[in-house]
């Protein structure tokens, strides 16, 4: 494989791009983006000469260096290459600084990355709780405590999860119902995301709401995942339930 290394002026990674070698002579083109900051599923990996991309780089200079990888040895190809990046051409509109744009999206990436990460941890939260309802049914235990907290804690994850992405079924039927996180966060991402004005009081509010409703949901879902869901796990496993996939192998 062969990779560009994208800096900017101050020596940071800015972006990776890998392609595979090919005879003859090709051209690699970053599009101006930092790498997608969303979380990554095993089944569902991007393919690796096909990354995408997430919040744009804010104009100035960077360089460009070209590498290649055999074997897992990376050898330097090339001396960097120093490039400004330029706006195409000046607003109608005065907007933000360029320096106050890109700190907004730098945010924002740091923000999707801990909140993608979240939706997956809820999610595998839900599948676990009702793995271990299943498991509790073959356990050789009839313990009425032992079902009721599991039943309160499965409880507690969706209503936690209604929390965080609100009332499906309010959805089917159209009914309106509170703004969630994720649509704070996508008015502020849609508004700002390939645009170089900068973020409006609009896209600034929603943001700020978004992450006090996120701090919130978050703090609930540690000590769920951290704490109630492994002592459950314990509880399960004296019962003598079954082994639950992502367990340690049992003694």
């Amino acid at each position: 494989k062969v990779w560009v290394v994208v800096k900017d002026k101050e020596g940071n990674v800015v972006r990776k791009i890998p392609r595979k070698k090919k005879k003859g002579f090709h051209r690699i083109s970053w599009d101006l983006k930092y790498p997608s900051p969303r979380a990554l599923l095993e089944d569902k990996l991007p393919e690796f000469e096909k990354l995408p991309g997430g919040f744009m780089a804010a104009p100035g200079t960077y360089s460009a260096t070209l590498y290649k990888q055999i074997d897992g040895v990376i050898t330097q190809l090339s001396e960097p290459i120093t490039f400004d990046v330029v706006p195409l051409r000046e607003g109608y509109l005065k907007g933000a600084s360029p320096e106050d744009v890109a700190a907004f999206w730098r945010e924002l990436e740091e923000f999707n990355k801990v909140y993608s990460a979240t939706n997956v941890v809820m999610a595998n939260a839900k599948k676990r709780l009702k793995a271990m309802m299943v498991a509790l049914a073959q356990s050789h235990s009839d313990s009425k405590e032992l079902y009721e907290q599991l039943v309160k804690l499965r409880t507690s994850v969706l209503e936690l999860d209604r929390e965080a992405y609100g009332y499906q079924a309010k959805k089917e039927v159209g009914a309106k119902d509170k703004p969630t996180v994720g649509q704070r966060l996508q008015v502020a991402i849609m508004g700002t995301t390939n645009s170089t004005y900068g973020p409006t009081p609009l896209h600034m509010e929603n943001f700020r709401i978004a992450k006090e409703q996120f701090a919130a949901i978050r703090s609930a879902l540690d000590v769920l995942v951290n704490e109630k869901i492994p002592a459950m796990e314990k509880a399960l496993e004296a019962a003598g339930a079954p082994w639950i996939e992502g367990q340690p192998l049992p003694e």
